[in-house]
This record gives structure tokens, sequence and C-alpha cells, in this order.
């Protein structure tokens, strides 16, 4: 009896342990969200995305109204459901979990709330931005030779 008492002793205070522990991770995870501007980097990117998106749909003559009203709610759904803190954090986390220790996740934390910690997190959004925009203009630029590609492939293999 004083075995099986000792047992489940042990296995309550694991759990507690463990249960403590996971709270201390979620909470760091919370703080480097904070700290990193993850939340609001990841927002930027999604919508300038969306609204690089919309901005070829409505060159390409789509009825600029239509795209205005679809890529609107698309914005909406994508904030009320993939852009929340709560979100994110579960998203990152078993990532983070298995990449960096309580401690190192810390250390990451110490790091952006320092002066150039930072400045790095005010500037990638605006960062992540300009390399968006400039794959998107590599990737005009780059449209007229992969038609010319496709095109020749086509002929090539009698598909036109």
């Amino acid at each position: 009896m004083f075995r099986v008492a000792i047992t489940i002793f042990i296995w309550l205070f694991s759990v507690s342990v463990l249960s403590a522990e996971d709270g201390a991770y979620k909470d760091t995870m919370r703080d480097f969200l904070e700290a990193t501007g993850s939340i609001e980097s990841t927002k930027s990117v999604v919508e300038n995305s969306l609204m690089l998106q919309a901005q070829n749909l409505r060159n390409s003559q789509q009825d600029p109204e239509l795209v205005d009203v679809v890529f609107d709610e698309i914005r909406k759904h994508y904030l009320e459901n993939y852009l929340t803190e709560q979100y994110l954090l579960n998203l990152y986390e078993p990532s983070f979990r298995k990449h960096f220790s309580l401690v190192e996740l810390q250390e990451l934390v110490a790091f952006y709330r320092s002066p150039i910690g930072q400045k790095l997190a005010s500037l990638q959004p605006a960062i992540a931005i300009e390399a968006m925009n400039n794959l998107q203009a590599n990737l005009r630029a780059g449209e007229a030779q992969l038609q010319s590609k496709i095109r020749s492939r086509l002929a090539k293999e009698g598909l036109q």
C-alpha cells in the first residue's frame, strides 16, 4: 500500500511540474511573440500579399468592386481566424518546443527586448514586405521568358 501511495505521489508531482513548465513555456512564447512583433509582422505580410493579389485581379479586367468585396471578406476571415495571438501561439509553439528549450527561448526574448532586437523587430515587417515586392517584381520580369519556355515545351510535346 505504501508503494502505491508513493507511486501516486510521484506521478502527481511530475504532472504538476510538467504542467508548471508548460505554463512557463506558453508565457515565454507569448512574450516572444510580443517582443518580436510577430503577430503584427505576420498580419502585415498577409495583408500585403492580399493587396497584391487583389491588384493583380483588378489589372486582369475583373470588376474592381467585386474584387474589393471578395478580398475584404478574405482579409477579415484571416484576421479573425488565423492571425490572432492564440492561433499564432498554438501554431509556433510545437516548432519552438522542438528547437528551443525554455532557457533558450527566454534568451531570445531578452535579445528582442534589447535595443538592437527591438530595431530588428520593428524593421522585420517592412523588410518582409520589401522582399515580397521584390520577389513579385522579379517573377513578373521573368514571366515572358517562362511563357516562352512553356510554349516551346508544349510545341515540342505536340500539345498546342
